[in-house]
């Protein structure tokens, strides 16, 4: 079996351990700096991720709200012109009326002087013999 060699007295192995113990600091900065840029990089990465999803998420949702955006703007020209159609059938049809009336009237006075006329032959005809 091999034995240790411990050729130096224990002073010797002080700037080993001096050394050793500079090392181990120097990792353990590194390591610590490594972690630090990770959490940096993993948080950046995160608020990069969150944009894209709210990019991502947000498109479809402004795209519905355009269409129906314009859904409400046809339903409501298109409801303006069945208004305007509307009144436009009424007064056509108020219209129509109107002119019915006037020939029912012209209708009836027509007849009014008729028989006005023949009142006044049959009350001629009976002065005539009286």
């Amino acid at each position: 079996m091999a034995e240790p060699i411990n050729n130096g007295s224990p002073t010797d192995s002080e700037p080993v351990k001096v050394t050793a113990s500079a090392r181990l600091d120097r990792i353990r900065k590194i390591i610590q700096a490594a972690a630090v840029q990770t959490i940096v990089e993993f948080k950046a990465g995160s608020e990069d991720f969150r944009t894209i999803a709210v990019e991502t998420l947000r498109q479809p949702y402004q795209a519905l709200r355009q269409r129906l955006q314009s859904l409400n703007l046809w339903y409501d020209n298109l409801a303006a012109q069945a208004q305007s159609q509307e009144v436009t059938h009424l007064e056509q049809k108020q219209a129509e009326l109107e002119s019915k009336v006037g020939d029912v009237g012209a209708a009836v006075a027509q007849q009014e002087q008729r028989i006005r006329q023949r009142v006044k032959q049959f009350l001629q005809v009976v002065a005539a013999r009286l």
